[in-house]
């Protein structure tokens, strides 16, 4: 858990001390298996782990990718401690940085602008945090807890010709999709350029 540039200095002075028995687990954005290895010899068995900032909170969505069975089903043991976790294989950690990884900053923006609207409009500034917060918070407990799929969720709100539908209506207008798609994969692609 280091910068990416600082780690083949890190791995220099850290070598001496790793052994067969090990598993070192790395959350370096974009550093590869192989580029573990290649600095770190093959004593420690690797583990590449794509966590996200629901850590601080018990609520993190953890990426995880290894060669070694073992050492991934230990690594996924000790991470289900903060929160959930999925195994991908390596070449999809890039696409998971820009979705998970970066994902909590795109509800942050969301939550920021609709607390924005809301002062403009009025409500006073505690008010408005607390209604943007509370109702990020209850939509993703809706969609943990009930199992329903989120577009199922979004028609459960969405009455025909009312305010939701008139929103969403203004989202699709001003190419929401096409944003969020422009969006991970520009952060995909980011992270493949960190990788090399």
């Amino acid at each position: 858990a280091v910068k990416p540039q600082q780690f083949p200095e890190v791995a220099r002075e850290s070598k001496p001390f790793l052994k067969k028995n090990q598993i070192l687990i790395s959350i370096l954005a974009g550093t590869t298996l192989s580029s573990l290895q290649k600095h770190l010899g093959s004593a420690p068995a690797l583990v590449r782990v794509m966590p996200n900032l629901g850590a601080l909170v018990v609520e993190a969505m953890s990426a995880i990718c290894s060669k070694n069975e073992t050492a991934s089903k230990k690594t996924e043991l000790i991470l289900k401690a903060c929160g959930e976790v999925v195994c991908v294989s390596e070449p999809l950690l890039n696409l998971v940085t820009a979705v998970s990884g970066s994902g909590p900053a795109y509800f942050f923006l969301l939550m920021e602008r609709l607390e924005k609207e809301a002062i403009r409009g009025g409500l006073d500034p505690d008010s408005a945090r607390k209604l943007a917060i509370r109702t990020s918070l209850g939509a993703a407990r809706l969609a943990t807890e009930t199992f329903h799929s989120p577009d199922v969720l979004r028609s459960m709100v969405t009455s025909k010709g009312g305010t939701t539908e008139a929103a969403l209506s203004v989202f699709e207008e001003y190419g929401f999709d096409e944003m969020v798609a422009e969006a991970v994969a520009k952060a995909t692609q980011r992270a493949k350029e960190l990788s090399n």
